[in-house]
This record gives C-alpha cells, structure tokens and sequence, in this order.
C-alpha cells in the first residue's frame, strides 16, 4: 500500500491535479462507477479523470488504529471467546498505523467515478472480527456482514444527505452528528458503541454526498453572481450588519436558501461578495456627477 500510495502522489504531480482529503459516495440519486484494482490500475484511473478535464481529484487514505480496533472487540465471554480475542489482536499489532484504505474519486458529467482498495490483511481482520463479534453476541441483528453493512451505510448516508438540516449543519463532525439524531434510524446507531464504525461510516459518506453536491451546484451557479449580488446588495438585513463577519454570514445562508441549504463553498461567498455592486461585502458608491444636486432642467413643450 505505501507503494501504492507514492505512485498516486507522483502522478498526482506530474498532472497538476487539485486534491481534497475526503471520502466520497454518490451524489444525491445520480449514477455512479465504483471500480476497484480488478477493474483497473489506480494509475489508469488518476489519468482517466485527468483526460476528462476533471479540476479535483478526491482522495483519502486510512490508517489502522490498533486502540479503536481493540475497544470494538468483545472483552466479556467464554474462555474461547476470550482466546478468539487474544488472537486477533495479536494478529492487529503487526499492522499498527498500517494504511488499511486508499480512495481516489472524480465527478464528471454528474457522474461520480469512485476507485478504493484495501489491503487483503485488513479484508480478512475484519471479517475474523464480525465473526467474533456475532459470537459474542448470540443470534445477530445487525448487518455484521460487509455487504449488508454496506448497503445500510450507503442508504442512511443518502437519507441524511437528502436532510436540509443535516445540509446546513454537516459542514463539522459535531454538527453533522447532531442533524443525524433527527432520522430515527440513526440514534439507536448513535448512541450505541460504534463497534464496526457504522455510524462513523454514515456520517463520513453522507458529509462527502454534500461536500460533492455543492460543489456541482456552485460551479453551475458562477454564472448568475451579478446577478445574486444585486439582490443581496439591496438586502435590508444585509445592509444593516456593519461588521464584514457578520455579512459574510448572512451571505453564505442567502445562498443557502436558494440552493436547497447547500451550504456555499468559501471561495463563492467571497466571489459574490466581491462582484459588482458589491466590493468587500459593501455597495459601492456611484462615482458622484457635477450635476448632482442641482434642479432638474424645465422640459420644454
């Protein structure tokens, strides 16, 4: 993996590509392309996106956290239970601060191609520790295997992504956690030990269906600035701050309200702030006339 890794981090350079750290998944109900190492080399994929134009290239990389690992085990049970735990954590210490996930992804045409890989000691790590898992706790009624899991992060994440408040409030972990109590489904998640990192996983994706969202909205709205600017510059409300933190803030929720509570990117605040009428987050001044001031001349009939 960390060949993997330098090799993604020279072709990222040699192509100029803009990276951003975060994990992605499908995009509001829109198509999608999830390919792995079968499918295709990661290098292959970084060029794909580069040759269709893509400005940003997605990506994470993830390490195993040997104590997060450990607290999720069962610690209670028979001596065989007990054994089982013992062995797998002797097996997890080998692969302390390992990478256990590398993810790149690209938008294009409003479809999201996705390509993510893990480790074969990580894959089978986790299934030993669903199976250990399941033991402990009898007859199982949560999705302990990873194709259920999967689908129930993929779904929730959704859900809350469609949220207005999870919208707003996802742009931080805290935030996001607190809009997620508002689906039901997720508070029995929330409040229990996250044992496999369902609900970190749900909260993850659904913070990065937003992040992507946005800006495939926002891109599409550059165009209409002047536009957006006039009105705001004729806001009441936003005239009456005097403090230029104060209209920045209500300049991101104008946007917001007209995009769904898709919270703006910081750049397009400040590109709006800054368009014609406004300069600074202020109306500029008409440049003053020699006539102005003086009586309007007498029409003639």
């Amino acid at each position: 993996m960390a060949d993997l890794i330098t090799e993604l981090d020279r072709l990222i350079v040699d192509l100029g590509l803009a990276v951003m750290a975060v994990q992605v998944t499908p995009a509001g109900d829109g198509p999608d392309v999830d390919v792995g190492r079968e499918e295709m080399p990661l290098t292959a994929f970084v060029r794909a996106a580069h040759q269709a134009g893509a400005r940003i290239l997605y990506r994470i990389t993830r390490e195993f956290d040997l104590e997060e690992f450990s607290a999720s085990l069962p610690d209670d049970g028979d001596e065989e239970a007990r054994a089982a735990r013992a062995r797998l954590l002797r097996q997890a210490r080998r692969h302390k601060g390992e990478v256990t996930e590398v993810e790149v992804a690209f938008a294009c045409d409003g479809v999201l191609h996705r390509w993510s890989t893990t480790p074969s000691w990580y894959d089978r790590l986790r299934d030993d520790a669903d199976t250990a898992r399941a033991s402990a706790h009898g007859e199982r009624n949560d999705p302990v295997d990873r194709g259920e899991r999967e689908a129930l992060v993929q779904r929730l994440a959704a859900e809350l992504a469609a949220m207005p408040a999870f919208r707003r409030r996802g742009s931080t972990e805290h935030g996001a956690r607190a809009a997620a109590y508002e689906h039901a489904e997720m508070i029995p998640l929330l409040d229990r030990p996250d044992a496999d990192w369902t609900a970190d996983g749900i909260l993850r994706r659904a913070r990065t269906r937003v992040d992507t969202e946005t800006e495939r909205r926002y891109e599409a709205l550059t165009a209409r600035l002047p536009e957006l600017a006039e009105e705001l510059a004729a806001d009441e409300r936003f005239l009456a701050f005097t403090r230029v933190a104060d209209r920045r803030d209500h300049a991101s929720e104008f946007l917001a309200e007209r995009n769904d509570g898709y919270r703006p990117p910081v750049r397009i605040r400040d590109r709006l702030m800054n368009t014609p009428p406004l300069l600074g987050g202020k109306p500029t001044q008409r440049p003053a006339s020699l006539y102005d001031g003086l009586p309007a001349s007498p029409t003639t009939s």
